[in-house]
């Protein structure tokens, strides 16, 4: 694994322990059912709103600006967070 490589899986790791504290905290979430491939609709139950909450959470939490709407939809854990770390390492 190359140094990037190594530093940007440690990056998403540390969004993915974020997430899962946020997660819990706000919508009493176990975070052991946050994972990577967790469906942020059909298993967590988040809507929009949730989603949005969570990105303003994290975009004052790591100084960040995302766009409004995303490029991509958000459907898993892995895109959200996919969606922070690209945004971290600009």
């Amino acid at each position: 694994m190359t140094a990037d490589k190594y530093s940007a899986s440690i990056i998403k790791d540390t969004i993915l322990s974020r997430v899962q504290v946020l997660l819990s905290q706000r919508h009493n979430i176990d975070p052991k059912q946050i994972r990577y491939d967790t469906s942020v609709t059909h298993e967590l139950g988040l809507y929009s709103l949730d989603l949005i909450e969570l990105m303003m959470d994290l975009e004052k939490e790591y100084n960040i600006k995302i766009p409004d709407v995303p490029q991509e939809p958000i459907q898993t854990v892995g895109n959200f967070i996919e969606l922070i770390a690209k945004h971290m390492q600009r």
